[in-house]
């Protein structure tokens, strides 16, 4: 299972790139053309392109911000209980004959 679902985040991932190329390709192609009207459709899907990779940055900075602050947090609880944790001969196990 830890194979297909690697294989599926690499797929996805590949798709996320594509996505992303494409519309900044479809962007730089269309940049100059010749407007029809006031409904021009290409403009209307240079906007489109446009808010997608405008909602894609948007999302990949909530994912990087999530993970750095579980990070941090996941740090910060394993220092807080290390120093919770007073060593004591019995959390030591130690053997106390004489």
């Amino acid at each position: 299972m830890k194979k297909r679902t690697r294989a599926l985040a690499l797929l996805l991932a590949v798709l996320f790139v594509v996505l992303l190329a494409c519309s900044a390709a479809y962007i730089a192609v269309n940049a100059t053309h010749d407007h029809i009207g006031e409904h021009c459709p290409i403009c209307q899907q240079i906007a489109a392109c446009r808010q997608l990779l405008e909602l894609c940055a948007l999302g990949v900075a909530a994912a990087t911000l999530t993970v750095f602050i579980a990070t941090v947090a996941r740090d910060r609880v394993v220092c807080v209980r290390s120093v919770r944790t007073g060593h004591t001969l019995v959390s030591l196990k130690v053997k106390l004959s004489d």
